[in-house]
Parts: C-alpha cells; sequence; structure tokens
C-alpha cells in the first residue's frame, strides 16, 4: 500500500492547480523538475526520473532541439492531470512542437502530486514521440 504524505511542496502545487494554473517544471534552469524529482516517495524512482529526463535533454541536444516549456496543470472537467511540453528547433523557424497529454492513473489530491511526480514522469518519457522530434529537427 502506497502512503503518501505532504513534502516541501506540496503547498505550492496545492495552490497552482486549485487556482488552474500549471507548473512549468523547465522554467528557472529546472528548478522546480529538481525540487519535485527529489520529493517522490521512492527514491528509486527519483534516480530513475534524473537519469531519464538527462536522457531527453541529450537527445534533444542531438537533435538540436530545445524545450521551451513542461507544464503541468489539472483539468476539473475530467479530474484528471494533464501536461504539456513544446519543442523548438534551434537550426529551423518551424512552429514548436507541442505534446499534449492526460496523466492516466492520477487521482491523488494535490498536496501528494510532488510524492507522485517521479512516476507521472517515467510514464510520460517512456511515451515521447521520437518521430516528432526528427522531423521538427529536419524542420518539417
Amino acid at each position: 500500500m502506497l502512503i503518501l504524505q505532504k513534502t516541501a511542496s506540496s503547498s505550492l502545487c496545492q495552490t497552482a492547480f486549485a487556482n488552474s494554473k500549471g507548473l512549468n517544471i523547465v522554467h528557472n534552469d529546472y528548478f522546480l523538475f529538481k525540487s519535485l524529482s527529489s520529493q517522490s516517495h521512492d527514491l528509486e524512482q527519483s534516480k530513475i526520473i534524473i537519469d531519464m529526463f538527462g536522457k531527453f535533454k541529450q537527445t534533444l541536444k542531438i537533435l538540436d532541439l530545445k524545450i521551451v516549456s513542461f507544464v503541468f496543470g489539472f483539468n476539473s472537467n475530467i479530474n484528471k492531470y494533464i501536461y504539456f511540453y513544446e519543442v523548438r528547433s534551434k537550426k529551423y523557424n518551424t512552429p514548436d512542437l507541442r505534446i499534449d497529454g492526460v496523466v492516466a492513473d492520477s487521482n491523488f489530491p494535490f498536496v501528494f502530486f510532488p510524492q507522485m511526480f517521479a512516476s507521472l514522469m517515467i510514464s510520460i518519457l517512456n511515451n515521447v514521440p521520437h518521430n516528432l522530434l526528427v522531423e521538427v529537427s529536419e524542420g518539417r
């Protein structure tokens, strides 16, 4: 049985999601990503997500892409956490690629988001559409 607790970022998440605002985890030199990834209910998942996100950023670098934003929010109409991330080509003046999604197993209170962050990110990064990243990197 998973037991969740409040963490240092719980009130931030509570306020942001309750007020229909999102959390951009890559803003300000990845401050929120670093903070949230260290607050997981499972330390092994924290290590995994830090490694996975590093590989994701490395893939973007190899493809000459940069991440513009990576935002989590909450959609009260469907009672699920949602996310989107935007990727931009460094070489071509093409529209940003935006990937939107709904976090499938996300029925937990806002204050526990920090503890669930790593498992949510693992799920998201396991489903990155690499073919679309390549298209953007080629200017398509």
